[in-house]
């Protein structure tokens, strides 16, 4: 086996947890079908029939504005022969029509349409809607779930709704994105989003917005040891940009399992993308 505790200060996972076939198994189904995964932004669906298509650990989902307003989420597969109904983003109308065999679907998942219907006398087709997955959302960011016994969002996310809310976080909109192509085993890119020490040599060019991230901590940081919340505000006030990366795992290679990457960053309606510079 290979141990898959918490290491010891100083130390990194042992390198089989990186490339193993049964450690990538073992992930997709303990973390991301049981766990909140980011999907999708909410700018992204603004009016009925905008749809975004996303992957949770190897599954692709597709999430959808319903023409009663609501966010759904589905499984990206036909009933029928399971080909890909949704690619990208976009608006579908009031349907999503599998490109295969035109089969439809009303934005609510709903089979509406199936061509030579009389062929399927002996199918339950009542049956052969959409599968659905679990939706949330804070701030702008969209999150979806696999898994129906998995906890609630509002247990997984913890204090992330109540700190989006406190930045106003419903008032973001898309700046920018980036996709790209990282050929290493997911954790090797989580590890390294999480880690600063190399930012400052690596991405030498945006060194003046990680001062401003570290001034932001600091001052929030203070404020909310003094216990004022508006003053936690008030530093969050102009600058509330926010990051989220959404990997793209590929059904296969486990050494390469975040090799599509969709880095997105959000900032206020009334935030400038970066502060003004000091004179």
């Amino acid at each position: 086996g290979i141990g898959l505790s918490p290491p010891a200060p100083g130390r990194l996972l042992p390198p089989r947890a990186f490339v193993s076939p049964a450690v990538y198994e073992a992930e997709m189904r303990r973390i991301f079908d049981r766990g909140w995964v980011h999907v999708a932004d909410l700018p992204e669906l603004r009016v009925p029939g905008d749809f975004v298509a996303s992957t949770i650990g190897t599954t692709p989902v597709v999430v959808v504005r319903t023409h009663d307003g609501a966010i759904r989420g589905f499984v990206n597969a036909c009933r029928h022969r399971g080909a890909t109904i949704a690619e990208g983003r976009g608006n579908c109308g009031r349907q999503l029509r599998c490109p295969y065999h035109a089969w439809s679907y009303g934005t609510d998942g709903r089979l509406i349409g199936v061509p030579s219907r009389e062929e399927f006398e002996g199918c339950d087709l009542g049956d052969m809607n959409l599968l659905t997955i679990r939706t949330a959302t804070a701030g702008p960011m969209v999150f979806g779930c696999l898994d129906a016994a998995a906890p609630s969002f509002e247990e997984w996310a913890g204090e992330l709704p109540a700190a989006l809310q406190r930045a106003r976080g419903d008032e973001m909109e898309l700046a920018f994105e980036y996709t790209y192509d990282v050929d290493v085993n997911w954790k090797v890119y989580v590890e390294n989003g999480l880690e600063g020490y190399h930012v400052a040599i690596v991405h030498e060019d945006r060194a003046p917005l990680l001062r401003v991230v570290v001034e932001l901590h600091a001052r929030v940081h203070q404020a909310r040891l003094s216990r004022d919340d508006s003053a936690a505000r008030a530093s969050l006030r102009g600058r509330e940009d926010i990051c989220a990366v959404r990997p793209r795992l590929p059904e296969s290679d486990p050494g390469a399992g975040a090799r599509r990457v969709l880095v997105s960053a959000h900032r206020s309606r009334r935030a400038r993308a970066y502060p003004p510079r000091r004179t």
